[in-house]
């Protein structure tokens, strides 16, 4: 192995993934790696949590059983943490819109990614959910993204200035309308 001396200590170098492997352990040195990316994805997601909903959510990770459970703490009520399977539809897509963008700022290298299409279920949301998710497009919207959304709810695509409607007539035949507000 290679010595490299920085400010007074020395520190070993490894020159190939080898030598880490022969020093961590396959399982280790993989478990190490994954763990390192989903904490970086983790503190991504939290910063578009900041920006997405003014602070009130954290995605927080805390091993249990030997496994890492997920939980959101919401400041607005007290700092409770609650496991992301008990979360409302409105929460959940908010959870999974900012692990998208993380994961987009993350796996971009120098490309930028600024359009998004969303399939997400809108059916499934309250009338409040909905509000807040239509504000949060319009607000992501407002920072340059191009949002596209695949939704039948039409009290949130008529919120978008342009719709695309796909109609089938009687034979199955699929037309497409473009519809601006």
């Amino acid at each position: 192995n290679n010595i490299l001396k920085i400010k007074e200590k020395i520190i070993p170098t490894f020159s190939t993934l080898e030598d880490l492997k022969l020093i961590f352990g396959k399982d280790e040195f993989r478990n190490f790696v994954l763990a390192s990316i989903e904490n970086s994805l983790i503190d991504h997601a939290n910063l578009e949590l900041k920006s997405l909903c003014q602070g009130r959510y954290r995605i927080i990770s805390k091993p249990i059983r030997n496994a890492q459970e997920y939980f959101l703490e919401d400041s607005l009520n007290f700092g409770l943490h609650r496991k992301i399977s008990t979360l409302s539809g409105g929460e959940t897509f908010l959870i999974s819109l900012a692990m998208s963008l993380a994961l987009s700022t993350l796996t971009r290298g120098n490309t930028r990614i600024d359009s998004f299409i969303i399939d997400e279920g809108f059916g499934t949301l309250d009338t409040d959910s909905l509000n807040e998710v239509k504000d949060i497009l319009m607000d992501l919207e407002s920072t340059g993204k191009q949002i596209g959304i695949i939704s039948h709810i039409k009290e949130l695509t008529d919120n978008f200035p342009v719709n695309l409607n796909v109609i089938k007539d009687q034979f199955g035949v699929g037309k497409l309308n473009i519809n601006y507000n």
